[in-house]
């Protein structure tokens, strides 16, 4: 096998040889887009016509098959993979020093989708970027477990791995809170010096993973240290969000009336004339549906409703599918409050639907909880055994799930 590898190897162009060496930097299936960026080191890496000339390159490989394409019903952008053993013998070609730099290079192709993916969030675009999460997760949790392995005072390699870990939270990352939590108190352990903003979007994420996964003492720590901190930047949603985050742990904790306070002081903010919000409708809409919910828990259905509608309002402008997902759940579980059952099944139903849409499994867990919600509340007592009897099976499985 070696040996024929060998001698197909020696049928390419030198340049063709460095494309298949530098492809092992990949342990997964790789995209046009990640090795015309990591591999072509290109400035210009996503022109159409710099990335009709990687496909080509790559197409030339499967000619001589040491690579194949991967289908990709969900993606229109090309992906491959090596053959066999290909992998193994294009990594010997490398010198340590070459794959070093590219594992570098790797990092910061996903660390670079920083900006673009945060901007797609809560818009019409953010199925593509979820997508393409889940499409190079396996190859993001390698460059995360590299990276993580020892300790660094590289300032570029902790801000990346910064970068990229805060990605993840904000896209739940398929469940992997093990994962994170790893990185980032990966991050917060090296002898580096972080930028402000990236600093506390590191605490916000660590408060947030903390959260997730019910572990309130060291959430409430992260919230503490990251509080004082937003109110420095002048990027204004870290206000905001601190003050989401201050609410769901009070609200977590059952005190529901500080859960409101932190809300409404959320709220407040967008009063300001001079309290400039990027993406202003999507950050309102979050503040609008937390405000829902901690008036559900109160008892105050009907201004829960209302925030929950103008919420979904904002959403609905915004494309945001996740968004309008979460805020149908909670409006099915204020309708069951309100013993308008009928309305809470359709609510219910289009949450599933969007969450099916985005495969969002923890979503789908806490779908099974409001579904025996609805059973008891319809006197449907089979149901209400079969949906309970599902959520506790699914909840096994994912563990973290709350």
């Amino acid at each position: 096998m070696t040996a024929t590898l060998e001698w197909s190897y020696e049928l390419l162009s030198p340049e063709d040889q460095w494309l298949l060496a530098s492809l092992s930097v990949f342990p997964a299936e790789f995209s046009v887009n990640a090795v015309a960026f990591v591999v072509g080191q290109d400035v210009n890496w996503d022109r159409p016509d710099h990335q009709q000339a990687t496909l080509d390159k790559l197409i030339s490989l499967t000619d001589h098959s040491l690579i194949q394409p991967v289908p990709k019903e969900n993606s229109e952008e090309p992906y491959f993979t090596f053959l066999g053993l290909v992998r193994e013998f294009a990594r010997a070609k490398l010198a340590p020093d070459v794959l070093a730099s590219l594992r570098q290079r790797l990092l910061l192709y996903y660390a670079s989708w920083d900006e673009k993916a945060w901007l797609a969030a809560g818009t019409a675009g953010a199925k593509l970027w979820l997508v393409r999460f889940q499409n190079d997760f396996p190859t993001i949790r390698f460059v995360l477990d590299t990276f993580t392995a020892q300790a660094s005072a590289d300032p570029d390699i902790v801000g990346n791995v910064a970068r990229l870990l805060t990605q993840l939270t904000e896209w739940k990352a398929s469940g992997q809170w093990r994962l994170m939590l790893q990185a980032t108190e990966w991050v917060l352990a090296q002898p580096v010096a972080l930028p402000d903003m990236l600093y506390w979007r590191v605490l916000y994420t660590a408060a947030g993973i903390a959260l997730e996964s019910g572990a309130l003492e060291v959430a409430e720590a992260y919230i503490q240290k990251a509080t004082p901190l937003a109110a420095k930047l002048p990027i204004k949603r870290a206000q905001i969000v601190t003050w989401h985050q201050q609410g769901i742990l009070a609200s977590i904790r059952g005190d529901h009336p500080e859960s409101l306070r932190a809300f409404q002081q959320a709220r407040a903010l967008y009063e300001d004339p001079e309290f400039v919000i990027e993406k202003r409708s999507y950050y309102l809409a979050a503040t609008l549906g937390l405000l829902g919910t901690a008036c559900f828990f109160l008892g105050q259905l009907e201004q829960a409703e209302r925030y929950q509608l103008e919420s979904l309002k904002l959403e609905e402008a915004n494309g945001d599918t996740a968004g309008m997902a979460g805020t149908y759940h909670n409006m099915a579980r204020t309708y069951i409050g309100q013993g308008r059952l009928t309305q809470a099944q359709e609510a219910l139903s289009h949450s599933v639907r969007l969450r099916l849409q985005l495969q969002d499994q923890s979503g789908l867990v806490r779908a099974f909880a409001v579904y025996a919600q609805l059973a008891l509340a319809n006197a449907n007592y089979e149901s209400f055994v079969l949906f309970t009897a599902a959520l506790n099976r699914r909840r096994t499985e994912q563990g973290s799930v709350p």
